[in-house]
């Protein structure tokens, strides 16, 4: 019976191998489709997850509580979660699980194993992108285990339990998402700008316990962000694991009679942004379109060089942000090229979207390679769900980062297929698991 018992476990693990092997040939011939919605919210899983005191508490013990670890594997198409219990700083596993999205069923199928050996197989689906249940079955086909799944967001999870024969027992636990930043990765906060307004707080503590390093906001009032003080917004982010590095402001050049009230303008921000802690200050030109000779282009050039020496003097880095109009000609000059030879290195870097300058047919390799160091920064998108178009070769660019002058890699996304925060989830978790970006 023994044998017997080995040889209906070996069986069952090869038959999900092949039905692993046979889901990811589909993807990859169906790679420019729409991820299924199933198999994107199981992606809000990814990451390292520790248990809290009860479930209605947000209180963790690392030294004393169960760990989830869910990683995912073949370009995303499967994931691996390891189960540990931690007692005393002691960690040993109790639980291996890989997890995958079926796409002849559309059902969750998982095969597991637990600390005694005893094998599962679970199947089911998500009611919605908060919730997902789950039958587990022994490797006989009896059903022992009802899990459910509570996403409440993608960074807290309520699971419980509900036995269905005598061999197990019902229990209930919450987990909360801790990834550790293990990359140093900011976020671009147009990406949550409806969640921001909805509750501030919530959405900056969910990209704080989503692994998110620094954000890079895009509201300066004149005043602050955010209807808060520089201060009250930098330790609000704080507070919320994250630090308040770059911040995008909009302000044009303007005619030669309002220069001087301008500088003043940008005065006043700079200290602002002092006061926030903030290392770095982007802007774009809403008007690109006006430069008409090659004064006017002259003219922003010497704008841009003002604003980076008030900056500099505040130990704040200044950028100019690129969209697709930067690219057109005046007086026979490409205008990006124009700024990036007419500016001072010293004072004036650029940040340069991957998005926008593919969308105005450039390679920004060319640009990487043509004045190298210039690109302190980048806002690393794609159409929506970032890496997901195949529109844009990530890992040959991410070749050229040390070459640009790449400090500060800000994700961003203003499309989306899902739910914002799980479109960001996605994004952030290929970021960290592509060998290709540096830590």
């Amino acid at each position: 019976m023994e044998k017997l018992s080995r040889l209906k476990v070996l069986d069952s693990i090869r038959c999900f191998v092949i039905l692993v092997l046979v889901f990811s040939s589909t993807l990859d011939v169906m790679s420019q489709e729409l991820m299924p919605e199933q198999q994107a919210w199981l992606s809000q899983y990814y990451g390292r997850w520790l248990s809290t005191a009860s479930v209605n508490s947000d209180m963790i013990d690392e030294h004393n509580c169960i760990e989830v670890i869910a990683k995912p594997h073949m370009d995303a198409k499967a994931m691996q979660v390891d189960v540990f219990s931690i007692k005393d700083g002691q960690k040993q596993g109790i639980l291996s699980e890989l997890l995958v999205y079926d796409t002849v069923s559309e059902q969750i199928i998982a095969l597991g194993q637990n600390d005694e050996g005893q094998s599962f197989i679970g199947k089911g689906k998500f009611q919605n992108r908060h919730r997902l249940t789950m039958l587990d079955k022994n490797i006989d086909g009896k059903p022992i285990m009802e899990v459910d799944f509570n996403f409440i967001n993608p960074t807290e999870v309520i699971l419980k339990g509900k036995a269905l024969d005598t061999s197990t027992h019902d229990w209930e636990i919450k987990y909360i998402k801790q990834n550790n930043p293990i990359k140093e990765i900011g976020i671009q906060l147009v990406s949550v700008r409806e969640l921001m307004l909805e509750n501030l707080k919530e959405t900056l503590n969910i990209l704080g316990r989503m692994g998110f390093s620094y954000v890079e906001t895009f509201v300066f009032d004149g005043n602050g962000f955010y209807g808060m003080s520089p201060l009250a917004f930098k330790n609000l982010v704080e507070e919320c694991g994250l630090q308040f590095k770059g911040s995008m402001v909009f302000k044009d050049l303007p005619p030669v009679k309002e220069m001087n009230a301008t500088m003043e303008w940008w005065q006043n921000c700079i200290n602002k942004h002092q006061e926030a802690g903030v290392e770095f200050i982007t802007t774009s030109n809403n008007r690109v379109h006006e430069l008409k000779s090659e004064y006017d282009l002259k003219r922003l050039c010497d704008y841009y060089n003002t604003i980076g020496e008030l900056c500099a003097a505040k130990d704040i880095q200044f950028a100019i942000h690129n969209h697709t109009e930067e690219f057109g000609r005046v007086d026979g000059h490409v205008i990006y090229d124009y700024l990036l030879q007419n500016t001072n290195p010293q004072f004036v870097s650029f940040q340069v979207d991957l998005y926008w300058i593919r969308e105005a047919k450039q390679n920004a390799i060319d640009y990487f390679e043509k004045y190298p160091g210039r690109f302190f920064s980048w806002h690393t998108k794609d159409d929506a769900e970032l890496s997901k178009s195949g529109k844009t070769d990530f890992e040959q660019l991410f070749q050229y980062a040390e070459q640009s002058g790449l400090k500060y890699n800000v994700f961003e996304i203003e499309q989306f297929n899902f739910h914002p925060f799980i479109s960001i989830n996605m994004g952030l978790n290929y970021l960290f698991e592509a060998d290709f970006v540096q830590d």
